[in-house]
C-alpha cells in the first residue's frame, strides 16, 4: 500500500504544480518518479482505483493546458504577422 500512496501523492503534487505553473516542482517530481520507476515496485490493493482516477484528472488537465497553449500560439502568430503588415 505504501507504493500506492506514493503514486497518489506524486499525482496530487503534479496536478498542483501544473495548476501553479511550478516548473521547478515539476522537475523535482520527475526525479521522484524516476526513482519510483527504478524501484520496480508494483501497485496493488485498493489504491489502484484512486490512482486511476487521479491519472484521468491529470490527463484532462494536460489536455486543457495543450488546448490553451495552442490558442496562445495562434494568437501570438496572428499578432506577430500583423506587426509586419504596417
Amino acid at each position: 500500500m505504501a507504493i500506492d500512496q506514493a503514486v497518489v501523492d506524486i499525482l496530487d503534487e503534479t496536478i498542483q504544480a501544473l495548476t501553479h505553473f511550478d516548473f521547478n516542482g515539476l522537475q523535482a517530481l520527475e526525479e521522484r518518479i524516476s526513482v519510483l520507476v527504478k524501484s520496480d515496485a508494483k501497485c496493488i490493493g485498493d489504491g489502484l482505483h484512486l490512482i486511476l482516477a487521479k491519472q484521468r484528472l491529470l490527463e484532462l488537465l494536460l489536455q486543457s493546458c495543450k488546448l490553451n497553449l495552442d490558442a496562445l500560439n495562434r494568437l501570438h502568430r496572428r499578432n506577430t504577422r500583423g506587426q509586419w503588415a504596417h
